[in-house]
């Protein structure tokens, strides 16, 4: 079975589920968050750089304290959880009595885990998300653009891309297909504007900025594979790799969406 056959069998069976689960809403969808939580720190656990130090409890408290504050935004819907990259500095200060450990590693280690724990973070903004006024439209839509801007900029840029958009760090990725991702998010916008009867234009300019978001997680995530020495973030999912390789541009689309909506501009 080629490559992209797969791609499309797991496509067919899982979003089908997650859509499901998005809509139901409430502690599935919680449950669904928590457990995204775990295999997305598993899997960037997986591509930490071998120069940076590890010990598998203290780092096993970043997704630990993410899932506290998860619990903190479902419960109590506050926003504490924005402290958890804190919380991981103090842990790393057990790494100072460490007599084997020069500053330099300390330094590298303390980084990296202040950087995961906000990397996971990102997963905290689905349930507020979820819970807002019009929650299941707006997610959904972020993510029919985050979809529909990965498969546009797959096919296009394979097609007729030429020119590199970032070739260090994801070198099959194009201008071609990016602006071609923007076009499609446009359209999901254009489209949804018209089901749900508003403003063409705001939600036009919503969907490219999604897909604008979905691009630059997905080059970030690509970062990560390539700091950890690794081509895919796991092979969980036929087809598609790791959990991180696809939900990258949605971890990054939500948060935007949020912003967006809190700030009175959607």
């Amino acid at each position: 079975m080629s490559n992209l056959m797969k791609r499309t069998v797991s496509a067919l069976f899982l979003a089908p589920l997650f859509l499901y689960i998005i809509y139901l809403g409430e502690l599935p969808f919680a449950i669904l968050t928590v457990i995204l939580i775990w295999l997305v720190w598993f899997e960037i656990n997986k591509m930490r750089p071998s120069k940076v130090e590890s010990h598998y409890f203290f780092d096993a408290l970043i997704p630990a304290f993410v899932t506290v504050g998860l619990a903190g935004v479902y419960l109590s819907r506050t926003y504490f959880a924005v402290a958890i990259p804190f919380f991981v500095m103090m842990v790393s200060v057990t790494d100072l009595l460490k007599a084997h450990i020069s500053v330099v590693k300390i330094q590298q280690t303390t980084i990296w885990r202040v950087f995961a724990s906000a990397y996971l973070s990102l997963l905290l903004f689905w349930i507020p998300l979820r819970q807002s006024h019009r929650g299941l439209e707006l997610f959904i839509l972020s993510l029919i653009c985050v979809w529909a801007n990965d498969i546009g900029a797959y096919f296009v840029g394979s097609a007729v891309g030429y020119r590199k958009l970032a070739p260090v760090i994801s070198p099959n990725k194009t201008y071609t297909g990016a602006v071609s991702g923007l076009f499609v998010g446009a359209l999901v916008g254009c489209v949804f504007a018209l089901v749900y009867s508003q403003p063409i234009f705001s939600y036009v300019v919503l969907g490219i900025i999604l897909a604008v978001a979905a691009q630059i997680g997905d080059l970030f995530a690509s970062m990560l594979k390539r700091a950890g020495g690794v081509k895919d973030s796991g092979n969980l999912i036929p087809g598609h790799g790791g959990v991180v390789d696809r939900i990258d541009g949605v971890l990054f689309a939500m948060p935007t969406l949020f912003v967006l909506i809190n700030s009175g501009i959607i």
